[in-house]
Order: structure tokens, then sequence, then C-alpha cells
């Protein structure tokens, strides 16, 4: 799907994109892809997905997410056509696994950065793209079980921790508060005693979960035999690598381990869908070429009518590609979270 970055908050600007379509909430419906039609229910939570825009960039919020919402479509009609619509069992199986692997995802989740529909929403194009580019292609389930009988251990899904963490000042301030806050348990008293500005007061004391395996190395060292409620010992030194052309950091954090999820090695049931992904992928290393080929002849032949004025020349400009462009938006591979070996 076509995304954007840049230092421009969206939601600055969803604001603005809401109220241009003001007129169109009475009559629901703002596109119109073939015959099917978009409605502004589907297109709002497109809109607060949006995350933020290149500062050159002839687009605000509302016209990425009606890229985005028209380009969904455009997969999904054609991906019913080549029946490459995965269902909905498989599309939640394999949200569950790809979940329980990526703590930063877990949170976004928790958070309520991205709902679950949104996710599922996501897999379900990346894997309709994927069946595009491949023909509707399938890995024999004996292939599957194959793989994961050799390979399972690389599926793991890796040990978790549950932690709370608090950043201090420097290494004399975390040594001061840490027995304080070891006492009382209370990440806010603590907070107010380090002298944290008020907006990274307001933030101590949440709850996080991360990879115990990638975690840096002397976080993984400082809560490796904690038990859930212990704290660890001394505050613990992390390096953040330098960013936009800045220097590296050292900060100092205090940390709490709230619970752990011990690794395990999921069933076969669990990772097929991943697995079937991942083999298709190595079977058809030109997918994502032929998938961008097959969309673009698609998008050329249909119908497309969008209904907010502002946005109209958006189908020429970005949502239907030129017949002798040599330049398209490829669609994106599934999230690349299993390493599965090469035979």
């Amino acid at each position: 799907m076509f995304r954007l970055s840049s230092r421009i908050p969206a939601a600055l600007l969803c604001a603005s994109a809401l109220a241009a379509l003001t007129g169109c909430q009475g009559e629901k419906i703002i596109a119109r892809v073939n015959n099917r039609a978009i409605t502004y229910d589907e297109y709002v939570p497109q809109l607060m997905r949006v995350g933020t825009i290149p500062a050159g960039a002839n687009l605000d919020a509302g016209g990425v997410a009606l890229i985005n919402v028209v380009k969904s479509e455009l997969v999904d009609q054609l991906a019913a056509q080549r029946h490459a619509v995965p269902s909905a069992e498989d599309i939640a199986k394999y949200a569950t696994y790809f979940t329980s692997r990526n703590p930063t995802l877990q949170d976004q989740l928790k958070t309520g950065q991205l709902s679950q529909s949104g996710l599922d929403r996501q897999i379900k194009t990346e894997w309709e793209q994927l069946g595009i580019g491949t023909d509707g292609a399938h890995v024999d389930a004996s292939e599957i079980a194959q793989y994961y009988k050799g390979h399972s251990a690389q599926l793991a899904i890796p040990e978790m921790w549950t932690i709370r963490t608090m950043p201090v000042g420097s290494l004399a301030i975390g040594t001061q508060v840490l027995p304080q806050l070891r006492q009382s348990g209370d990440f806010k008293a603590a907070a107010a005693a380090a002298g944290l500005p008020a907006a990274a007061a307001s933030l101590v004391g949440q709850t996080s979960v991360i990879d115990s395996t990638t975690a840096p190395p002397n976080l993984q060292a400082a809560l490796a035999h904690l038990t859930p409620g212990q704290f660890a010992a001394a505050p613990i030194e992390i390096s953040v690598p330098a960013q936009n052309g800045g220097a590296p950091q050292t900060v100092y954090v205090l940390a709490q381990m709230v619970s752990t999820t011990p690794s395990r090695i999921p069933s076969l049931d669990e990772v097929s869908m991943a697995l079937d992904q991942q083999l298709l992928q190595q079977k058809f290393p030109n997918w994502v070429q032929h998938a961008t080929d097959e969309i673009g002849t698609f998008a050329r032949s249909s119908t497309i009518r969008i209904y907010i004025d502002r946005y109209q020349p958006l189908v020429s400009t970005y949502i239907v590609p030129p017949e002798t462009s040599a330049v398209s938006v490829a669609p994106q591979a599934p999230p690349k979270q299993i390493a599965v070996p090469h035979k």
C-alpha cells in the first residue's frame, strides 16, 4: 500500500481533511472502483492511520488515505478474479502468530495506535498482492510440513518480557531514587523525586513488551534473572545510536520485571500460513514485479471515480500508472518476521 513519511504530523491535517468531506457525509460514498462504492465510513479509518506527510509533497492526509483505500480496493477486486483472497480464518491465524513474535506490534495494539481490524486489513492486502504476483499458487501441505519438521526451532516465539521503566537524568540520580521506587513501587512519585519533566513523568511506569533476545545487552543482563515484581539492582546504562546526524547518547533507566512469557515452538497449524507465504516468495522471486504489472494493467482497465473534487487528480497522478511508465508503486511483501532458510 502507498505510504508516506515526513516531518509534518498528519494529525494536524486530518481535521482539515475531515472538514473538506463534510458534504460527503450525507451520501456516504466518496469514490467508486468499477461497481464497488467506497464509503465515508471505510475511508475515515484509513485517514486516521496516516502517519506523516512529506513537507514537499502536494498531498494531504486525506489524499494519502484515499490513495490507500482505492489501491486496496483494486487489489481486492483483482485478487477475487484470480481466486487469491485469503480466508478470515487464515488471516487471524497468521496475525496471532505474527503478533506473538513482534513486541512493538503488541504495544501498538494495546495502546490503540493500531487496531486489530487495521492489522488484518494490511495482512489481507499484502497476501492478495502475493497471490496476484504468483498467479494464485499455493505450496503443497506436505512441503510445508517437511519444512516445519526441519526448521521448527527457527520459528520459535522468543521469550518476551513485560517491563516497566523510568528514564533518569544520570547514574547518580537513578542510584538515589531507586531505593524509594523499589520500596513503594510508585513510579509517579519516583519520577517527581528524579525531577523528570511533566511530559516524561506522565509516561513512566507504563508496561511495555520486549523481545528478550533482541533487547540491548545491558538490559538483557540486568533483567535476565529477575522474577515478576523485582527491580533491576542498579540504573541500567543504554547506548542510543546516533539519529539525524547527531551524536550517540547514553541514557539510564530504572526497570521492573512485570511478567515473562517463556519461549516456545509453535505448532505446525499455527505457522502453516506463514510458511506458505514465505515459501511462495522463494519459489517466485519476481512476484513483486509481476504483481505490480498485473495491478497496473487492472487499474488502467478499471473505472475509478472520485467524488471529492480536490482529490480527483489523484487517479491519474498516483493511482493509475501510465502504460509506458517505468516506475510504479510496488506492492509490499508481507512483514518479514520469519526467517525460513533456503533449501
